[in-house]
This record gives C-alpha cells, structure tokens and sequence, in this order.
C-alpha cells in the first residue's frame, strides 16, 4: 500500500461554525497531503441512539411516522438524538418511553455506525430491549407517531425486501440477525 493516505496528513487550518440550531454546521479549512488546501462543510451532532425493543410474545416495537426530508411515512425505531450530559444507553431508554410508552428493564448495546461519514460527525448508538413496561407516552411537540407492533420474521422480511429504509431499523435488524445465527 505505497500510496495509502492516513489521517496524520490532513490538518485543520481554521474551523468556523457556519449555522448552530439543533444541528451545527462546520466549515473547516484543510491542508491536504499534497499541501494544497480545501475548505470542507459539515454537520457535527451530538449523535443518537434507537432501540430494537421487543415484547414478551416477540412482537417489535416500530414507530411510523412522517419523514419529511424523503416526504413520506416510513417504519423506524423508537429514536432521538442524545443531550448534552447523557450517555447513549440512557437517551435510548429516553426516546423509548417517550415516544412509544415502553420502559425497557433490560437493554444492551447492539452496535454504532456512522449513516454519512464524509457529510456527517453522527454516531447512531443502536440497543437491543427486552423485558418490556407499558406506560404512557410523552411525545415531543412536533412529534406525530404511531407505534406499530409487528412480528420479528415480518420486520426481517420488510428490510430484506428493501421495504424498510431507515438505517437504525436495518441496521439493527441484521446486526441482530448476525448475533443470533
């Protein structure tokens, strides 16, 4: 591998915050191996977590909402992003009873991935819940979800067809296969 490029021959000349909301976007100003330079426009998050959460007689815990960005109503995972001074499995356990009602009393981490690493600093923390509680919700003010209950083998089905497009739900759903075949 002569002409393997590592990480050590980037560096960052300036970073400005272009826009901070609920998402940050980044300009960085980059020297590159070759000593050229490149400005560089990102987003910088303080990362997620989602929960595959499964009742007693197997049923998974979906939510169905609208996700405009794509302009569609799509299955996914009881999700958020995580707050400042929270650690992922307790903004997993968070969005879970918030947006679904569930209190899980066992979850684990199931796996991270990173969705767009050359557009987005964004871990997406993925748990595995069991030993469900049933409560009430506490939806976000501009949240409209409906949870849905669907059979494990019909979740698989939807994300080997390609039916489910959210990538915390595939994700966790093979990661999951993976672990238990």
């Amino acid at each position: 591998m002569e002409n393997c490029v590592t990480s050590q021959q980037w560096s960052v000349l300036a970073s400005e915050v272009v826009f901070s909301n609920w998402i940050t976007i980044v300009r960085d100003r980059l020297r590159k191996p070759d000593g050229g330079e490149m400005d560089i426009h990102y987003i910088n998050s303080s990362g997620s977590s989602s929960v595959l959460a499964f009742t007693e007689d197997e049923q998974v815990v979906l939510t169905r909402q609208y996700r405009h960005p794509l302009r569609q109503v799509l299955y996914d995972l009881p999700a958020g992003g995580i707050q400042v001074g929270e650690l992922p499995r307790e903004a997993a356990q968070r969005e879970l009873a918030e947006e679904t009602g569930y209190i899980a009393h066992e979850i684990e981490l199931l796996g991270r991935y990173n969705p767009l690493p050359g557009t987005i600093a964004h871990t997406c923390h993925v748990f595995v819940a069991r030993t469900l509680q049933l409560g009430a919700n506490n939806l976000d003010e501009h949240e409209v979800i409906e949870v849905v209950l669907k059979p494990w083998q019909e979740v698989v089905d939807m994300v080997l067809t390609g039916e489910a497009v959210d990538g915390s739900l595939v994700y966790a759903v093979l990661r999951y296969l993976a672990r238990t075949t």
